[in-house]
């Protein structure tokens, strides 16, 4: 595979010799291409954070509006499972 090769994308395959649903080791495998880790983080942003955000933007929204947005974003935001892992120069999602 040439360098060109190794940023190409394929929609929903992945990205060069990266595959979606591969394992951290199977992606340790291409460090040397595409960087090793420089952390990994939940994507399920904590509910402190989303009351403090809520709370600072003051009366912008209604009571009833802020809780909307946590309900919405509890049934249908990610979830404490995924991650997202950032290598080099790009993110990686498990």
């Amino acid at each position: 595979m040439n360098e060109s090769q190794h940023w190409r994308i394929e929609p929903k395959i992945g990205l060069g010799k990266l595959r979606f649903g591969m394992s951290r080791s199977q992606v340790d495998r291409f460090s040397s291409i595409y960087g090793t880790s420089k952390g990994i983080s939940s994507e399920k942003i904590p509910d402190d954070i989303l009351q403090s955000t809520l709370a600072e933007l003051g009366e912008g929204l209604t009571a009833e509006e802020k809780q909307e947005i946590l309900s919405l974003y509890q049934e249908t935001g990610p979830t404490a499972a995924g991650e997202t892992e950032v290598r080099g120069d790009i993110t990686h999602l498990f």
